[in-house]
């Protein structure tokens, strides 16, 4: 086992290869008959954890990018609630400070967009975002 981590109630671990990984689910699943657990392997380039997808370049280096599941219907504190400014701004700039600790260099600007867009979405302006973004 190279690697475990749990946050709440999700777990990874990472293995040398799926038949090792289908042995470990197997000895976990027969524990006890109520733990449910979903053994998930990188699609063609990523492996989803939480909400990043990590890629392993061929020099070894961990990629990673914010990752939203399809069933993320991208929806967050509205621009017109009636939340105080300092809580609408602090939220915006949270997303934000999200995509630097969770992506890495190749995909920040890709995850930038993504934020962007969702802040748009719930009615945030070009300018209400870059004023909670600039300020220090």
């Amino acid at each position: 086992l190279a690697v475990y981590v749990r946050y709440i109630d999700d777990s990874g671990m990472a293995v040398g290869d799926t038949a090792t990984a289908q042995a470990i689910l197997k000895q976990i699943i027969s524990k006890h008959p109520t733990i449910r657990f979903e053994l998930e392997t990188p699609d063609a380039e990523f492996l989803t954890v939480l909400d990043i997808k990590l890629k392993i370049e061929g020099n070894g280096k961990v990629s990673q990018k914010l990752y939203a599941k399809p069933a993320n219907k991208g929806i967050t504190l509205h621009a017109q609630s009636h939340h105080p400014t300092t809580v609408k701004s602090a939220m915006i700039a949270n997303e934000y400070q999200r995509v630097r600790n969770n992506s890495t260099t190749g995909y920040t600007h890709t995850s930038t967009r993504a934020i962007t867009h969702k802040l748009n979405s719930n009615g945030y302006s070009a300018s209400v975002v870059q004023r909670a973004t600039t300020k220090k």
